[in-house]
């Protein structure tokens, strides 16, 4: 049989689900990158031509699923570059 194994880190987005990884990350890092994935080319390319626009999060925290303490935090900036 398999075995179930617990991610331990998550991001949770303001009114989205949480995704599960591996490693800590450097937020900041990955929002750029998951931002970057719904411009031309990019692997979300498909939900930013549907929606009109490319979503960018408002904001962005990393727990510890084992401690539940929050490790890092992302707000979005006033204004940001896309």
């Amino acid at each position: 049989m398999g075995k179930s194994v617990l991610c331990r880190y998550r991001i949770e987005f303001e009114g989205e689900a949480p995704i599960g990884l591996q490693r800590k990350v450097k937020l900041d890092e990955y929002i750029r990158a998951l931002v970057d994935s719904y411009k031309v080319g990019g692997v979300n390319e498909h939900v930013s031509r549907t929606l009109g626009y490319i979503p960018v999060p408002k904001s962005a925290k990393l727990i510890n699923q084992y401690t539940g303490k929050v490790v890092e935090t992302w707000e979005h900036p006033k204004f940001m570059v896309i």
